[in-house]
């Protein structure tokens, strides 16, 4: 009977190896970080597609060897989680266009700057012919790619396999991306010359909902979004879309897909359970360095309202990157518990939406202006009082400025 049990549970755990890390963990579990796709030996036996919600999911094809690498690739399964707190930082780069430019303080540009001066690569999300991927750049003038906040799913690639590469050839490498990619690609390299910055993630919104929006806002090809423009504030951001014809321009509270975003409606499924996610003491964060906007900064640091980063630094790597940085920024070292007090996606996933599953059956029914009102609407009075209240301050403020004799 022993013996008949061993071989039993020798069979189940070979079985287990030989499985699709997929198959393993479930679709439902899948973050669609493509760490099985760039751990697999076969190029096409792993197809990343968009599911029917709007997020990527691996696909077994015919040519999948069963293998089990894939397995090795996904952080889902396993990862480490080792890093432990060691300074954390508001922050701005010196340079004003650099801040105008970023979602918030500009730190990542400097960091960036600082691996490509070093005649590195750096890895970042950049929107491409209307929807977002992971590229690669070498050059200092294409940094601007790479800024700012992208809040749809990012096409990863073979991007893993790519910082290999560079890595193999003794150059540096600087790599971007949410807590679950960086996850994936540490278990895929382990190398000294690889930095990795993670950012605080609210959570991942649909694609589909993402697409469906576009089109209703215009007929014409889509080209980007600034999701986080600052012409007028960091705090009081504007949305922008950029047709091949046209800007439409919305301020945040009235952009129906970012407040369906920020209202948790379709979010990936993961995302509510994130297993990514750092303790509340700072402790064991995936990347290197982790970035967000700094939200419920002192008001001594408050930049003009130009935008200001909160920075943490995981571990000895990241410390000594952050010195390399320091004649380039404006920084204060502040605690964690003052960092965190507004920033709870560090260490917090996002709240399950009840009304999720039934959003998703509705989404071909019904325009975005019906399912915002069915879903998420709007508090009718509170956003009038607030629309008063805002041009009411503008008509004061233009008053006093006209008495003083600054405006004529």
């Amino acid at each position: 009977m022993r013996l008949r049990k061993y071989l039993k549970e020798v069979k189940n755990s070979r079985r287990s190896f030989l499985e699709s890390a997929i198959k393993v963990i479930g679709l439902s579990k899948c973050t669609g970080c493509f760490g099985c796709k760039n751990s697999c030996p076969v190029s096409n036996a792993i197809e990343m597609k968009i599911d029917s919600e709007g997020f990527y999911k691996p696909y077994i094809t015919k040519f999948c060897i069963n293998c089990g690498k894939c397995q090795q690739g996904c952080p889902v399964i396993s990862y480490e989680k080792n890093n432990k707190l060691n300074g954390v930082y508001a922050a701005w780069s010196l340079d004003n266009r650099t801040v105008l430019k970023s979602s918030s303080g500009g730190i990542f540009t400097e960091i960036a700057k600082i691996i490509i001066e070093n005649e590195g690569v750096v890895f970042g999300a950049t929107w491409d012919q209307g929807i977002v991927k992971h590229s690669k750049i070498n050059k200092i003038e294409e940094v601007y790619k790479l800024q700012g906040s992208k809040y749809i799913p990012s096409d990863i690639g073979e991007t893993f396999i790519e910082v290999k590469k560079y890595l193999k050839l003794g150059k540096k490498v600087l790599y971007s991306g949410l807590p679950c990619q960086i996850a994936a690609l540490k278990k895929i390299v382990s190398n000294e010359n690889l930095l990795t910055v993670d950012l605080i993630c609210h959570g991942v919104p649909s694609l589909n909902v993402f697409k469906k929006y576009i089109n209703e806002l215009s007929k014409e090809e889509f080209k980007s979004t600034d999701f986080r423009n600052k012409d007028k504030k960091w705090t009081n951001f504007l949305i922008r879309y950029f047709f091949r014809k046209e800007i439409i321009t919305h301020s945040q509270k009235e952009d129906i897909f970012f407040r369906g975003f920020m209202k948790d409606v379709y979010l990936g499924k993961p995302c509510y359970n994130c297993q990514f996610k750092g303790e509340k003491s700072g402790n064991a964060r995936i990347a290197d360095i982790t970035l967000a906007d700094f939200w419920g900064i002192p008001r001594k640091l408050f930049n003009k309202d130009q935008g200001v980063s909160l920075v943490v630094l995981n571990n000895e790597k990241a410390r000594l990157y952050f010195e390399l940085l320091e004649k380039n920024i404006f920084f204060e070292e502040v605690t964690i518990e003052k960092a965190l007090k507004w920033n709870k996606s560090f260490f917090e996933s996002a709240k399950s939406n009840q009304n999720r599953k039934e959003f998703f059956k509705d989404l071909s029914e019904y325009t975005m202006p019906k399912l915002e009102k069915k879903y998420f609407p709007r508090d009718k009075k509170i956003y009038e009082i607030y629309s008063f209240s805002i041009n009411l301050i503008k008509r004061f403020i233009k008053f006093i400025l006209w008495k003083i004799g600054v405006l004529e």
